[in-house]
């Protein structure tokens, strides 16, 4: 009798019941397998690990010892108001800017005498001669200047009558200065550009407002960029964005100049255009960038954007309670930016979420909870309910600690 008392009294100081929470050593791959620190799994052979508890204090979430919260690398942050915009991204295409492109037309008929630039690329800047033209037409206007000035009627209608038939400022200058007939009349760029196609070729014959050159300044340029219908609500006309080459990884300042009113009809995609400079002519048309917008900036709740967990329900956070106490909360998330997330539902400011090492906290819990499944008998015993294979009857297979 007595030695039966004696070893119901060692069993009671070491069932797993009287140990403390911290000191409980148990196998990740067989749970209902308990020990001491050290020890090893009968079953697999796995050393043992600290017992992460189910419920804390209040009856939610789970708690786990600090020497296991250490080997985790677990990390917290605050919850706390941040000031960040909507960062929107986007694919672009660099084009010329349609109000910089001028035409180069003559305003009656009239034949090519020379053309001085004559390959398109040629680079040119205002007032640089860009051909000589021979035209009836200019020369009529010319005679009747000089009859003009002969018989001491000159005006200015009868300066503007050279404008008319196509003479510019500097060919007029030249004329006057001459103060004869210029058979040949040049003709001269009116601004600095580029010359992207050339209509004509030396000895060519003109119609009465024919083109002869288009000039393109590239020294502003747009972005035509694609976003979603769902993005447009973060972007306005004046907005800055960032224009990223890939190939280079330079980046350049720009602006929305517009946001054209119809959506793309295979794209299904609003385009965005952007006015950048383009004085250093780094940027080439014709190519295609990476656009980021950013919205205006308000206080918004926010957590760090690596503390959010995802699964079929949504997102969540596991929080810290303290003292090696955790639980999972549901939260609605906003906008992300910077590395940071808004919380729109589900947490307040000063509340603690765990930054690192929640994967493993968060594989824990669910393997607990997944374990949990196992019922615990009065006696101790842990309890599985299976069915039978042959007789579809529910077994219970039971494991005594």
């Amino acid at each position: 009798m007595r030695t039966r008392s004696l070893f119901l009294l060692v069993l009671i100081i070491f069932s797993p019941a009287s140990w403390a929470e911290s000191e409980i050593f148990m196998c990740p791959m067989h749970p209902h397998i308990l020990g001491e620190e050290g020890g090893s799994c009968p079953i697999c052979g796995m050393t043992l690990v600290p017992k992460i508890s189910t419920t804390d204090k209040t009856g939610e979430g789970f708690s786990v010892a600090p020497r296991f919260v250490q080997s985790l690398g677990v990390k917290v942050s605050p919850v706390k108001h941040e000031r960040f915009g909507k960062v929107v991204r986007a694919y672009g295409r660099i084009l010329p800017n349609q109000r910089l492109t001028h035409e180069v037309t003559v305003r009656e008929e009239a034949w090519v005498h020379r053309l001085v630039k004559n390959a398109e690329g040629d680079i040119v800047k205002t007032g640089d001669l860009l051909f000589e033209l021979y035209s009836p037409a200019i020369l009529g206007a010319q005679s009747d200047y000089l009859i003009a000035k002969k018989e001491g009627r000159l005006g200015r209608y009868s300066e503007q009558q050279l404008r008319l038939v196509g003479m510019d400022d500097k060919a007029i200058a030249l004329f006057k200065k001459q103060n004869s007939m210029m058979e040949v009349i040049p003709v001269h760029a009116p601004r600095n550009g580029v010359i992207t196609m050339l209509h004509v070729s030396e000895g060519g014959y003109l119609e009465k407002g024919a083109q002869v050159i288009t000039l393109q300044d590239f020294s502003q340029l747009w972005v035509d960029a694609s976003l979603p219908q769902r993005d447009l609500q973060f972007i306005s006309p004046g907005t800055s964005a960032t224009i990223l080459l890939p190939e280079t990884g330079e980046q350049y300042s720009a602006k929305i100049d517009h946001i054209h009113p119809m959506n793309d009809a295979k794209s299904l995609t609003a385009t965005v255009r952007l006015h950048v400079d383009n004085s250093n002519s780094a940027l080439r048309p014709e190519s295609y960038a990476e656009v980021i917008f950013e919205s205006t900036p308000h206080q918004r709740l926010a957590v760090p954007a690596e503390a959010l967990l995802h699964d079929a329900q949504g997102a969540y956070v596991i929080e810290h309670i303290g003292n090696g106490f955790f639980k999972s909360l549901r939260v609605e998330r906003g906008i992300s930016a910077h590395g940071i997330t808004e919380i729109t539902n589900g947490l307040t400011p000063g509340q603690k979420v765990v930054v690192s090492g929640q994967f493993l906290l968060d594989a824990e819990s669910r393997l607990r909870g997944a374990m949990g499944t196992m019922t615990q008998s009065e006696d101790g015993a842990a309890v599985n309910t299976h069915a039978d294979e042959n007789t579809g009857v529910n077994k219970e297979t039971r494991h005594v600690h």
